[in-house]
């Protein structure tokens, strides 16, 4: 049976082509409406930028399907972009949402139900939320597009790590006050023996492959940008 590679598919292209076009009407508003350079703006600010994502990231933490921001394939990326600011635009309902959650008990008494607090929080909410909206909004048309092929190369070792071509790392460090001379002593472990060990560690430089990806974003653009500033 022949198979079909995904990167032919009509919805892959039609995926990347958005964020092509997408690239393209940053860069046009930028020089037409701004007077300055996309890809330039981008690049000087690049380590804020990369702060953006695992900002919004923050309520995705325990849910796998974020894995799709550290894509190569645009499909996937794109998806997990929509699903992200779908998720985010949720996680800011109103406060008179009926859904809202019970309230929380924090033990003691820290004002949060005096008259004044709770009326100032509840205005200021609306705008904080507004602000955090039109900002997740722009992270989606103004950054992800990019930050796709900042990911190329930034994810790499992240997507090594999931394809398991990085070789784990097990190591035990001695901890029992039967062997005080041995106290604190790192031994590097095959993992066949780390599995007989119950309190054996296991490292990985793409242990949390979203952390290192936006890690390696953040240097990704700061050695752009360098690079750029010397050459220019």
């Amino acid at each position: 049976m022949t198979t079909i590679s995904p990167w032919t598919r009509p919805k892959t292209l039609m995926h990347l082509l958005l964020i092509l076009v997408l690239i393209f009407l940053n860069w046009l508003v930028f020089r037409r409406l701004l007077h300055q350079n996309y890809f330039l703006w981008y690049l000087k600010n690049g380590v804020v930028i990369s702060l953006a994502t695992p900002f919004l990231a923050l309520i995705w933490k325990d849910m796998k399907v974020r894995i799709g921001l550290i894509s190569s394939h645009p499909s996937a990326y794109v998806a997990a972009c929509l699903q992200l600011l779908g998720v985010f635009a949720y996680s800011l309902a109103p406060l008179d949402s009926d859904k809202r959650a019970d309230p929380r008990d924090v033990g003691f008494d820290i004002g949060l139900y005096s008259g004044l607090a709770e009326a100032l929080d509840s205005f200021l909410y609306y705008v904080v939320a507004i602000v955090m909206l039109v900002l997740g909004l722009a992270w989606g048309v103004l950054v992800a597009p990019l930050l796709y092929f900042v990911t190329l190369i930034a994810g790499v070792p992240a997507r090594q790590e999931l394809r398991g071509k990085i070789a784990p790392t097990y190591v035990h460090e001695e901890t029992s006050d039967e062997k005080p001379e041995d106290k604190g002593k790192i031994q590097i472990l095959e993992p066949g023996e780390a599995a007989s060990i119950t309190d054996a560690s296991y490292l990985s430089f793409a242990r949390d492959p979203f952390a290192v990806t936006q890690a390696m974003s953040t240097v990704v653009l700061w050695l752009a940008n360098n690079i750029y500033s010397r050459v220019s």
